[in-house]
């Protein structure tokens, strides 16, 4: 009807702006007006898939490339506010930033208070298929989400999806709710809008993320967006992200979106890290590999004994059942090179007299069972009829002195 009025009374340049000028007075005469059974068809909805790394500025200005893509509006009901001819643009960026910009043709900027601009965003399972059971109406934007004021109610009905949010916003400011049945619906975050100061018409919303919705870079989520009046719960025929519109203003009434009457968005998504490529990360060469020596591959004959500091050998760590001293070069020692710690005289037990039927080594007597053959001073390496202790005492002091040489060259 208000449409009919412009046409007759202006001409078509001049229509919207006198469509607008009419709207808040003949609200309440067309409340109870029956939403058309009639549906325009429009365009197909939108697929939009961000795939650059930049986000958008919300500075009323768009550049270009800035989004990733948009959907037209279907609907005139309101003036031409979110409907015919004006594209929601979408876009993301790789730190989780996300924007929409409402962009209109015409040099008529008017998105004033009490009309005001609903996106449903479906982010996650479940969700609500109506906004039947809304009754949130603390505030002009609550009442937008809900379609409720309290009294007068517009209801409707997701075909295609089942919004956890409502992102609104109009000239005045914007808020992104959870919604919830039955109950307050929870305040997230208060998006910046910037505005285009002259034609074509801009309204950037800013200060979004996609955590803000629960998601990631990456993800998806499905979308509509309606227009009403917050002050009545009137609603407009003038949508986004659908395929189709009812010929005429829902107002305070039912309508059902179709099953296909919905958008989708998918954020940027990073490219994945290539783990197959490994880190080549300098080796720490003060963490020796303390593998096991195999004693047989080493040629003893080229060790020179005299760079080896003999008082550096623990050899309580050296297993002697594993040396095999048919292996064992009993090249001749430098005794000068030997550190014979220094024995402290005030240690010993003075508490009983040595036994003198046992030698300097004060150990368990022998087993007599034991064959105590002396051994030939040859069979030892010993020379000139040297005693056999002494020479033992060389054998081992050549041995650690040969275990300690093989120690220092594995290290890296």
């Amino acid at each position: 009807m208000i449409g009919v009025i412009a046409r007759a009374i202006v001409p078509r340049m001049r229509r919207r702006a006198v469509v607008r000028s009419l709207l808040p007075l003949t609200f309440a005469a067309t409340a109870t007006t029956a939403v058309g059974v009639a549906a325009v068809a429009h365009a197909d909805t939108g697929t939009i898939v961000d795939t650059t790394a930049a986000g958008p500025v919300a500075d009323g200005v768009i550049g270009s490339g800035e989004y990733a893509g948009g959907t037209l509006g279907i609907g005139a009901g309101f003036g031409g506010m979110i409907g015919d001819g004006i594209t929601l643009s979408i876009d993301s960026a790789d730190t989780g930033a996300l924007g929409f910009a409402l962009v209109e043709p015409g040099t008529d900027c008017a998105l004033a208070a009490p009309n005001t601009v609903v996106i449903y965003l479906d982010t996650a399972a479940g969700g609500f298929t109506t906004t039947a059971g809304f009754t949130d109406n603390g505030d002009p934007g609550r009442i937008a989400a809900s379609g409720f004021d309290g009294s007068n109610r517009s209801t409707l009905e997701f075909g295609g999806l089942s919004p956890d949010f409502a992102l609104v916003f109009n000239d005045g400011g914007a808020s992104l709710y959870a919604l919830v049945d039955g109950g307050s619906h929870v305040f997230v975050v208060n998006p910046t809008v910037a505005a285009s100061s002259a034609g074509p018409c801009i309204r950037e919303l800013g200060g979004l993320t996609l955590g803000d919705l629960g998601l990631a870079p990456g993800d998806s989520f499905h979308y509509v967006a309606t227009l009403l009046n917050a002050s009545n719960a009137y609603r407009s025929n003038e949508l986004q992200g659908t395929a189709t519109a009812p010929a005429s203003n829902i107002g305070q009434s039912l309508y059902t979106l179709g099953v296909t009457d919905v958008s989708t968005f998918t954020s940027y998504a990073p490219p994945p890290i290539d783990a197959g490529v490994p880190d080549a990360m300098p080796v720490d060469a003060g963490v020796p590999d303390a593998m096991p020596v195999d004693a047989s591959t080493i040629d003893a004959s080229t060790i020179d004994a005299s760079t080896i500091d003999a008082s550096t050998i623990d050899a309580s760590t050296i297993d002697a059942s594993t040396i095999d001293a048919s292996t064992i070069d009993a090249m001749p020692v430098d005794a000068s090179t030997i550190d014979a710690m220094p024995v402290d005289a005030s240690t010993p037990d003075a508490t009983s007299a040595p036994d003198a039927t046992v030698g300097p080594d004060a150990g368990p007597a022998p087993d007599a069972s034991t064959d105590l053959t002396p051994v030939p001073a040859a069979a030892c390496g010993c020379q000139g009829g040297a005693d056999p202790g002494s020479a033992l005492i060389f054998l081992l002091a050549a041995l650690g002195l040969v275990i300690s040489s093989c120690r220092t060259r594995r290290r890296p």
